[in-house]
């Protein structure tokens, strides 16, 4: 069982540690994935006090207590939503919301397990900062948005043009064959007259 659990723990180390440098928006989704991880087992990353052993083990003391981690990662995320260019990251004022309560719930969690992300409050203060700056969901739209929207007026007129253009074909494929059709019964009446002159010719 150390195995996986060790596994498991460097590989969200790994996302924390990289939340460091990552752009902004891809930060916040790689530390959600962290603290949801924190959150919803400690025990899988080593957090209790029971795997102090284990997190020495898996990480040595580079990281501080096992306990204190929940801390660090909270740190991260006020460090990350303090960087400049935050506010452009494309976040509306639901997504700042939904991000807010996603910290209180693991907050809630880990305070079910004697600890916490430490920054909470002003975690709180600053997402509400960046909601009340950022776009209401679901606004005008952009240059880009206004002109996709004439894309399915675009399509449904090619999709019309190609079904005109597909009907012409078809009834160009079936004229001739009508045509050819015709011309035979028409060359056989012909014929079959042209042998009835011939025997009456014979009886005179």
């Amino acid at each position: 069982m150390v195995a996986p659990a060790a596994y498991k723990l460097r590989k969200t180390l790994k996302q924390y540690d990289e939340a460091a440098n990552a752009p902004v928006r891809k930060a916040i989704k790689m530390l959600t994935k962290v603290i949801q991880k924190v959150s919803d087992d400690p025990h899988k990353l080593a957090l209790m006090p029971e795997d102090k052993e284990l997190w020495i083990e898996a990480v040595g003391n580079s990281y501080g207590s096992n306990r204190d981690f929940p801390g660090l990662v909270g740190n991260r995320w006020l460090q990350t939503l303090q960087k400049n260019g935050v506010a452009s990251c494309g976040y509306d004022k639901v997504d700042w919301d939904k991000l807010l309560q996603k910290l209180l719930a693991a907050e809630a969690k880990l305070a079910t397990h004697s600890m916490s992300l430490v920054h909470m409050a002003e975690l709180t203060t600053v997402i509400k900062a960046l909601e009340a700056a950022a776009p209401e969901s679901g606004g005008g739209q952009s240059e880009d948005d206004e002109s996709s929207g004439d894309e399915p007026h675009e399509e449904h007129a090619k999709k019309g043009k190609e079904g005109k253009e597909g009907k012409d074909h078809e009834e160009h494929v079936k004229h001739p064959k009508m045509g050819k059709e015709g011309k035979e019964h028409k060359e056989g009446k012909e014929g079959k007259e042209h042998k009835e002159k011939e025997h009456k010719g014979k009886d005179h």
